[in-house]
């Protein structure tokens, strides 16, 4: 484990549970699900948890095997959250 990286009993019961996702449903070791999940929690912490740890576990696998980082991931959703910022209520432009 690398320093800053939460151990598995550290982590919430939904992280714990995206853990476990990427065990059952992606062949990921305990090691490696856990990593990823570190990889990618202020990711999820930017995001809201309305998603079940399952649609966690799909997006953070397929960035995984992408290469995507966590780091790029979350300067992406900030660039995008304050393009969004910039723009004004986007809701009433879409409409």
């Amino acid at each position: 484990m690398q320093p800053g990286e939460k151990a598995y009993e550290q982590l919430d019961y939904y992280e714990q549970g995206i853990v476990n996702d990427l065990m059952s449903a992606y062949g990921h070791s305990a090691e490696d699900a856990l990593r990823i999940v570190n990889e990618y929690l202020p990711v999820l912490h930017a995001l809201d948890r309305y998603d079940n740890t399952e649609t966690y576990a799909e997006r953070f696998h397929s960035a995984f095997q992408r290469n995507v980082s966590g780091k790029n991931w979350l300067a992406r959703i900030r660039k995008l959250s304050a393009e969004l910022n910039r723009s004004g209520d986007y809701r009433t432009k879409i409409q």
